[in-house]
């Protein structure tokens, strides 16, 4: 199973060019037991979006909750 997170990050908007989104990827292997996982922050939504599409996330326009 696989899962795919942009996280947005409210206290990191204290400094100019501070990394504001947190893209997470999560695989989890049911057979080992296990999972593992990558991170970036990354400074826009976009980005977070482009570096998850490059992980096997789905393409498909997604709205964001208020």
């Amino acid at each position: 199973m696989q899962r795919n997170y942009a996280l947005f990050d409210r206290v990191a908007t204290w400094g100019p060019g501070m990394p504001q989104v947190l893209a997470v990827h999560l695989q989890r292997d049911y057979e080992k037991q296990t999972f593992s996982f990558e991170q970036a922050p990354l400074l826009l939504p976009a980005t977070a979006q482009s570096w998850l599409i490059d992980r096997g996330y789905p393409q498909r326009r997604h709205q964001s909750r208020p």
